[in-house]
């Protein structure tokens, strides 16, 4: 019988527990994830609502706290999810200080304040203990696929990238921000181009240009989400299109095709529509901790690339 985790989720909102419920297709929480793997038990929530984490416990277990420090006295997780919101995500880490945590997942991004963020990436538990960054896709094997193709060459040479996103350039432009250097590999900031508050006073919605490796340029489009919730990607090759569409759950792939209108040109058309896993990225992630935990798999989204994201999204809000 594989090792069992106690688990302790602190923050019992949307993606610690109230996106989605026990038998749901897709898994959105934390919870859900734990829950559908075997070596992990969830022995608590804690959350200053704690009608929120009773609301939790009751539909995925464990015990109700209202403080941090409750549910690690009384419960002494080993594993330990953070999905508060991302202005306390340094403080809560603190408070895991000197208790026997081995790991756990740490909700993007690492704080909204850089010091906050460099903070946590100097811990101690964090730079002891396991910790994978919840950066979706980067879990997916769809998008692992992709970066693999990338790296073969598989659809020629990089030609352009354009990145569209809402809701601040940190909390959800960080996802973004972590796709072009988890695929790409090094982003350079060239210039800052607009900026918007679409979601807190303290984290702007920013469009900037960018730069990847062999000096492909690199749009980064911010949408106002008080319109409508955008997140897409579009990714020009010499020989091919691939566009992520609906948040990531599709890509579309374009070919090469010789103009059937216009003598002489070449176009693109539709070659095929790749529907991702992404409903289960946390899932893969749970999967992954685990089998890092028992030294099975390497982690494949870390604190340290996390903060390397922290650091292209510090350069773009200072840039002019």
């Amino acid at each position: 019988m594989e090792k069992q985790y106690k688990v302790g989720i602190i923050g019992a909102g949307n993606i610690a527990a109230r996106f989605d419920e026990p038998g749901s297709k897709d898994v959105l929480t934390h919870a859900h994830a734990y829950s559908l793997h075997p070596g992990f038990k969830i022995c608590g929530f804690a959350d200053v609502d704690e009608e929120k984490a009773r609301v939790a416990a009751s539909q995925w277990g464990g015990r109700v706290y209202q403080t941090v420090d409750e549910l690690l006295s009384r419960e002494q997780p080993e594993i330990i999810s953070v999905c508060t919101p991302d202005e306390t995500h340094a403080e809560v880490v603190k408070q895991l200080k000197g208790k026997n945590i081995l790991g756990g997942i740490l909700e993007k991004p690492l704080a909204v304040d850089f010091a906050d963020a460099r903070a946590i990436t100097v811990s101690p538990l964090v730079k002891k203990g396991k910790f994978v960054v919840n950066y979706s896709r980067l879990f997916v094997p769809e998008f692992q696929k992709l970066r693999q193709d990338y790296r073969q060459v598989a659809y020629g040479r990089l030609v352009s990238v354009t990145g569209y996103y809402g809701k601040g350039l940190i909390h959800n432009g960080s996802h973004m921000i972590s796709l072009f250097h988890w695929l790409f590999g090094n982003v350079k900031v060239v210039k800052k181009l607009s900026t918007v508050y679409d979601y807190t006073k303290t984290d702007p919605n920013v469009s900037a240009i960018l730069q990847l490796p062999d000096k492909v340029m690199c749009f980064l489009c911010a949408v106002d989400s008080r319109l409508y919730t955008m997140f897409e990607l579009d990714m020009f090759f010499e020989k091919a299109r691939v566009r992520m569409v609906e948040s990531g759950h599709k890509l579309e792939v374009y070919e090469l095709e010789r103009s059937k209108r216009y003598s002489g040109y070449t176009t693109m058309s539709p070659k095929e529509v790749i529907t991702t896993s992404l409903g289960r990225s946390l899932a893969f992630a749970v999967e992954n901790l685990y089998n890092w935990l028992e030294g099975k798999q390497p982690p494949l989204s870390t604190v340290g690339e996390a903060f390397a994201v922290q650091r292209i999204c510090q350069d773009i809000i200072l840039s002019k």
